[in-house]
């Protein structure tokens, strides 16, 4: 039997340690996993707030498929509003992750500098 060990850290808004879990992962002889969880992780989100954001998307998609629908224009101009509608809904989706993204690496960066100019001084 041998043992295999992940460690999930979780953050607060300063960058400190706010609780870390340890998943022992155990298999035996057979190979079969034995799991023993100690803590489950921590998401940032809660469930109730995914369901709304998922449910406010697809409300505010269909209004625009409706709105598509019943306008009393040619296919053209209906295809051209639909093409820039779906045009803005994946590109805030790519913007709201390079923010993300380019946030968490300034802090990390930040960090890994403080670190750095700690053991100098």
């Amino acid at each position: 039997m041998y043992i295999l060990s992940n460690l999930y850290v979780h953050y607060d808004n300063n960058s400190t340690i706010h609780s870390a879990t340890r998943c022992l992962i155990f298999k035996d002889s057979g190979g079969d996993l034995l799991n023993n969880n100690i803590k489950k992780k921590a998401y940032r989100n809660t469930p109730a707030f995914v369901l709304l954001s998922w449910a406010t998307f697809i409300f505010f998609c269909v209004l625009i498929l409706i709105g598509l629908y019943t306008l009393k224009e040619p296919l053209m101009v209906k295809g051209y509003y639909l093409m820039g509608s779906v045009g803005l809904i994946s590109s805030s989706f790519t913007l709201s992750k390079v923010i993300r993204d380019n946030q968490e690496d300034e802090e990390r960066y930040n960090k890994m500098f403080r670190v750095q100019d700690e053991d100098e001084a």
